[in-house]
């Protein structure tokens, strides 16, 4: 007879999900729009080195977390779900070898896309989401300063984008300026 699954387990392995899931949300608040989640509308990411390493720290704190669990007393879906969860978690922290934000900007994201998405993706219902709206167009030139330290960083241990990615960057800024704000 197969043994039952734990409870316990089940409610950790779910607890971590959660809370995993509400810290992606409140650290990439852009994202947390864009799914319908408004906690966090008049915030831009924080890509201060800071942030970057309490990022880092904590993808680390969940994978340790997630092995903390015993696979074998959860059921069939929950170990499914661990599976996945774990291989997330193991890619997340072996990819810091290769870190990212030295190459801020490349043909499919940087500020040069992100920025021009915030709109489309905002909410205008009321004054406060025109408030929220604001709040990250005034948050946006710490942004715009906190990539250029980024790229910089990168520049100085060697680390940057090949020609390639970068060819079509000029083109998707070019096409964000306009002369006249109503086009823009």
């Amino acid at each position: 007879m197969k043994a039952q699954p734990a409870p316990a387990a089940a409610q950790k392995l779910h607890a971590l999900f959660d809370e995993d899931w509400q810290w992606r949300l409140k650290e990439e608040p852009e994202t947390a729009t864009l799914l319908g989640d408004h906690r966090y509308d008049n915030l831009l990411t924080d890509l201060s080195p800071e942030a970057i390493a309490r990022r880092k720290a904590q993808r680390r704190e969940m994978l340790a977390r997630i092995q903390a669990i015993d696979r074998g007393s959860l059921g069939h879906q929950d170990q499914v779900s661990y599976d996945l969860f774990l291989r997330n978690a193991r890619l997340d922290v072996e990819q810091e070898q290769f870190p990212e934000e030295d190459m801020a900007i490349n043909q499919m994201q940087g500020l040069q896309i992100d920025f021009s998405q915030l709109a489309t993706n905002t909410p205008f219902r009321n004054a406060r989401d025109y408030a929220n709206y604001l709040a990250r167009l005034a948050a946006f030139p710490r942004e715009v300063d906190q990539t250029i330290a980024l790229l910089k960083q990168g520049n100085a241990k060697g680390v940057i984008q090949p020609a390639a990615p970068l060819r079509s960057v000029p083109s998707q800024i070019e096409g964000q300026l306009s002369s006249d704000a109503t086009e823009s």
